[in-house]
């Protein structure tokens, strides 16, 4: 049975309890995998539109959504909840709600030539990082991270790849820190400020 928690919208983080995760996690105990839909809340359309770019008479309507706010709305909820000590980035691309009004919205490689909304991969994959800094430099022991997507929604393998090997840099810091206990910073091997490595995450652009 899958016993993951489902987090559709930055304010859902705030009803998990200190139960599901703790600042130490002890070597014997799982912690409850806590999966964050991180684009999720782009399906809506009144929340979206004040991220959106001016219409243009361009006769391909691709329009690139600014994340930034998003991103600042996961970052305030990361830091207000518990820490999370098995966290599930999940990148599927928004899926309708029976009880809400919805709007596609496609990778960046995957805009239709009719045009459409879209959101760059370098940027959500520089939020995944600066989420999952953040969670490394608040657990005090073991951590786990994992990423999923929408299978054929246009995501790049190479892309995924690469953020999978840099989160699991990110999860040894903690053997580091506790093998060189005077050392008193984290490297993160280029990724702090949430960085991502500019060689390995390539983004069509508009």
């Amino acid at each position: 049975m899958d016993e993951t928690r489902r987090i559709t919208d930055p304010d859902l983080l705030t009803d998990i309890t200190t139960g599901v995760s703790s600042l130490s996690i002890s070597s014997d105990t799982q912690p409850t995998p806590t999966a964050l839909v991180l684009l999720q809340p782009l399906g809506n359309p009144s929340t979206i539109a004040p991220w959106l770019p001016p219409m243009t008479f361009s006769r391909h309507q691709h329009r690139y959504l600014n994340l930034q706010p998003l991103g600042l709305q996961w970052r305030q909820a990361i830091t207000k909840a518990p820490p999370i000590a098995h966290l599930i980035f999940d990148l599927s691309l928004p899926k309708p709600e029976s009880h809400e009004e919805f709007q596609k919205v496609y990778w960046d490689s995957g805009v239709p030539n009719e045009g459409g909304i879209a959101v760059r991969m370098r940027d959500v994959m520089m939020l995944v990082i600066t989420l999952a800094t953040g969670t490394r430099m608040r657990v005090e022991g073991e951590v786990k991270f994992e990423v999923r997507y929408g299978e054929g929604e246009g995501i790049r393998e190479n892309v995924i790849r690469s953020l999978e090997k840099q989160l699991a840099a990110l999860e040894k810091e903690y053997r580091k820190i506790a093998t060189v206990p005077d050392e008193g910073k984290i490297d993160h091997e280029g990724l702090e400020e949430g960085k991502v490595e500019e060689h390995e995450i390539v983004a069509a652009e508009p």
